[in-house]
């Protein structure tokens, strides 16, 4: 009897897609447990963390995140006009910094670190774009930049970043409206320009 319970808790099981971190009188101990079946000190405990890829979402439409209503991030632009922007990042946590997330973090990590970190990076990331550069002409740019700095913060605290999508920049409706009309005059621009050039050359085969 005695030898089925040693064996019940020397014996865990760590699932695809997890790792596992050892506890023994209130310490971690590493290595951490890799998939497969494992033979533990039977005074340990096993708490598995997820390693497979999650997405965190932060938006203004509601059902869409984990947070109940408006949850977008709200940031000011380089000129000081304040964007709304809904995002989603993809990450995952380093299976090789387990045990360290968990002894400094533990199982809260997603609204430890990652949800305030990332807010906290875009904020810096918008303050060096303008208006019009986040709304339109420079939003990959804007993105990457995003990504790369989420990629950084993350890597410090043992998680990985893998992508960022800024799914939607809401602005004030007059700002909207106005690069709009600028873009839209533009486009008009850049036509008549192509419309008189090839006039011109049409003009010069006659000729």
């Amino acid at each position: 009897m005695l030898l089925i319970i040693f064996l019940s808790r020397a014996i865990k099981v760590v699932s695809p897609g997890f790792v596992g971190v050892r506890v023994l009188f209130g310490k971690v101990v590493e290595p951490t447990l890799k998939e497969g079946l494992h033979f533990v000190n039977p005074l340990a405990s096993v708490i598995r963390l997820d390693t497979r890829t999650q997405a965190y979402t932060m938006s203004g439409m509601a059902g869409e995140g984990k947070i109940r209503g408006d949850d977008a991030i709200s940031a000011l632009t380089k000129e000081g006009l304040r964007v709304k922007l809904d995002l989603t990042i993809w990450y995952r946590v380093d299976p090789e910094k387990a045990g360290e997330i968990y002894r400094t973090i533990g199982m809260g990590y997603e609204d430890k670190i990652v949800r305030p970190g990332v807010r906290t990076v875009i904020r810096d990331i918008t303050s060096r774009f303008t208006t019009e550069d986040i709304y339109a002409e420079k939003r990959p740019q804007v993105t990457a930049s995003i990504q790369d700095m989420a990629k950084e913060m993350l890597k410090e605290r043992g998680m990985i970043c893998e992508k960022v999508l800024v799914r939607n920049v809401a602005l004030p409706d007059k700002v909207r409206d106005a690069i709009d009309l600028k873009l839209a005059a533009e486009q008009d621009a850049l036509k008549m320009e192509f419309v008189l050039k090839k006039a011109e050359k049409q003009a010069e085969v006659k000729v």
